[in-house]
């Protein structure tokens, strides 16, 4: 649009010239002025024409969208294939980015949008018992290059979509789903808690073409009170733990030796008696208690 712009005044100044220089007379100067006008006139119109074709050719780069936009402001057309393309003049392109591209939201981020991305600070939400938490989130998506023209219609730019439709949804998710957890689960389910954000947003963001690559909870801040009272708790948990693992085990052995014990009886041992000394000979054994007779092997 720049370059017609400049091509409109340049060729208004190229006839200027021209009616300038018509209106000189011929013998005036032998005419040179006369013909030097004219001269200048036509090159200011030869400019017009080069400028104005400058303006009917745009290039665009892998990743990118085009929205084409006349110069009455409506929606003419979209390109979103790289390489060079043609449109008229008068029309100007709108570059969208259409690789992923990030929204973070963080520990003093300051509000920021550069191309498709975004920042922001954290977001605070609040879990079932009305406990606050400070939550770091990044979500990384990328928008579908033939759904850009819709988009700018309904929106704007793109980033008119980010603070209209995905900051809001981001927003309206974290205040509606940790809301369910207790202050414990929401620092011990949070792959949980991000897959049904993913999972909300995607279904939001799909009709519009905005596909949502990722959801990450990076970090949790909770008041420092209920830190301490997770660790005291998760302390005596653990003690607890270790308490219950301490009589499993005693148990265990009781039975263990409880088992050996059975099987230990009179006649076993007497077996196992017999078994030793036959290793060094043999024995012979006699009825009515009478002493057995042992055969030693010699030395």
């Amino acid at each position: 649009m720049a370059w017609f712009v400049i091509s409109i005044i340049v060729g208004i100044l190229g006839v200027l010239a021209f009616l300038g220089s018509g209106a000189i007379s011929k013998e005036e100067n032998d005419g040179q002025t006369r013909k030097f006008g004219f001269k200048i006139a036509g090159g200011l119109l030869v400019l017009a024409v080069i400028f104005a074709g400058f303006g009917s050719f745009y290039r665009q780069d892998p990743g990118e969208a085009k929205v084409l936009k006349s110069i009455s402001g409506d929606v003419v057309g979209e390109t979103y294939e790289s390489g060079f393309h043609g449109k008229a003049p008068w029309v100007s392109a709108t570059t969208w980015d259409i690789r992923d591209n990030t929204i973070s939201y963080v520990a003093g981020g300051d509000k920021d949008y550069t191309g498709g991305s975004a920042t922001g600070p954290r977001i605070t939400v609040q879990d079932k018992d009305g406990v606050d938490a400070n939550i770091d989130l990044t979500l990384r998506y990328s928008i579908e290059g033939d759904r850009v023209s819709d988009l700018y219609s309904r929106f704007g730019g793109q980033e008119a979509v980010i603070t209209k439709v995905i900051e809001p949804g981001i927003r309206s998710a974290m205040r509606e789903i940790p809301v369910t957890y207790s202050t414990l689960d929401i620092l011990n389910k949070r792959a949980e808690i991000q897959t049904q954000v993913k999972e909300r947003l995607t279904r939001e963001f799909e009709e519009l073409g905005i596909i949502v690559e990722d959801v990450d909870i990076q970090e949790i801040v909770q008041p420092e009170a209920i830190k301490n009272a997770n660790a005291e708790k998760a302390a005596a948990q653990a003690l607890v733990d270790t308490e219950k693992a301490r009589l499993e085990q005693a148990k265990i052995e009781a039975k263990k030796n409880a088992t050996k014990t059975k099987e230990l009886s009179p006649e076993i041992l007497q077996q196992q008696f017999i078994e030793a000394i036959a290793k060094k000979g043999f024995v012979v054994i006699t009825e009515n208690g009478a002493v057995p007779m042992l055969q030693m092997p010699k030395q």
